[in-house]
């Protein structure tokens, strides 16, 4: 008889553990950790990568623009703006005719900026790539405290 509820016991323990793992197992990643960002789709680009940090008071802006092979031309327009009270963003510096024969656009500059304020780095570029042109753009927010 304690053989009997030895085993039965041990019996519902193996279920009790087996029907744990599965259920932990049975639930996806992707409901346990948030996703990859969504990455946009292009026919000309590989990838707009923008940079924006500080030093101090001044602002370090960069931007990458690739295309895939084929790509002839890249034309850009940088756009670095500020955030007021209202939400909304006041250009306070543009970079224009950015340009690069070949696949890759890579831009860097510098500008003063002020304390206490979120600043907005946007790139707007045209890719050419066997006699096609794209537009595309991207951007980046960070806060200046």
């Amino acid at each position: 008889m304690k053989t009997r509820k030895f085993i039965l016991a041990l019996i519902v323990l193996t279920a009790l553990s087996v029907a744990n793992s599965t259920v932990v197992l049975a639930v996806p990643p992707s409901v346990i950790e948030p996703p990859e960002a969504v990455q946009p789709y292009w026919d000309n680009t590989s990838f707009v990568n923008v940079t924006l940090s500080f030093t101090g008071t001044t602002a370090n802006v960069g931007a990458v623009v690739r295309g895939f092979s084929g790509t002839s031309r890249i034309t850009a327009t940088a756009i670095l703006s500020r955030r007021n009270a209202s939400g909304t963003f006041s250009t306070i510096q543009t970079w224009r005719n950015l340009s690069a024969d070949g696949t890759m656009l890579t831009f860097s500059d510098t500008h003063a900026v002020t304390r206490g304020y979120t600043y907005r780095l946007t790139i707007n570029a045209n890719v050419t790539r066997n006699g096609s042109t794209e537009a595309v753009s991207n951007w980046i927010d960070r806060a200046l405290q």
